[in-house]
């Protein structure tokens, strides 16, 4: 109880100014390629494709941006994030991501995490 209350509402209060979960919802967007050229040229465009989605869904982008691990194993990694308070709208983002990474985009790999 009380040794935890401090902490949590000044990690709430973080977390609330930030729009990090638990407060607003997040999709992880992660690309991979093993050209890094190929993979941030991708990525630009997937991140300005989810900006016009995520502006009518009422939800922010950020990135692309570099990953904890930006290179394992000869592949390059960037990441994109996007915020909502609603969690329909990530979907509709993720969705849409999807479609995109079904098109010829050069063989970029994407992973999807929805928090």
């Amino acid at each position: 109880g009380g040794a935890y209350s401090p902490l949590y509402h000044t990690d709430i209060r973080s977390r609330r100014s930030f729009g990090y979960p638990p407060v607003r919802h997040m999709l992880t967007i992660v690309g991979g390629h093993r050209r890094e050229e190929t993979l941030e040229r991708a990525m630009e465009e997937l991140a300005a494709c989810a900006r016009e989605i995520a502006e009518t869904a009422g939800a922010s982008v950020i990135g692309p941006a570099l990953p904890q691990m930006p290179k394992k194993n000869d592949m390059y990694f960037r990441v994109i994030y996007v915020k909502s308070g609603d969690i329909e709208s990530l979907i509709t983002v993720k969705d849409a991501a999807e479609s995109w990474m079904h098109g010829s985009r050069g063989g970029v790999g994407l992973t999807f995490d929805v928090d």
